[in-house]
């Protein structure tokens, strides 16, 4: 793993501190957001499978049912108008580059 010494913010501190390179803060990243997805689809897989029991949703009224299911709807499209927005966003600025001098795949058998 790249490490390099990194200045404290604060110029008070003496301790020496250790900061990682943005490859292996990606890499890290990139761990987590894998592990939280199939930790989901896991979840999903599960609940559906095992058939994990909904007492909410078994006490809810046949009008209450439609308020929920319209409300999920409105949200769900929130959240792809986001998710589409996010994904435009990302594809103009272009915040993550590849670095030229080190692949991820090198950073991992370092």
């Amino acid at each position: 793993m790249n490490k390099k010494k990194c200045r404290p913010h604060d110029k008070k501190k003496t301790k020496k501190m250790l900061c990682l390179d943005m490859q292996t803060t990606t890499l890290a990243l990139a761990y987590v957001a894998a592990a939280y997805i199939l930790a989901s689809i896991g979840y999903m897989a599960y609940t559906r499978l095992a058939r994990t029991p909904t007492p909410l949703r078994d006490s809810l009224s046949e009008k209450q049912q439609a308020l929920k299911k319209e409300s999920a709807r409105t949200r769900g499209n929130i959240f792809f108008v986001s998710l589409l927005g996010a994904a435009c966003l990302l594809v103009v600025t272009k915040p993550l580059k590849r670095s030229e001098s080190i692949s991820i795949l090198e950073t991992l058998y370092m």
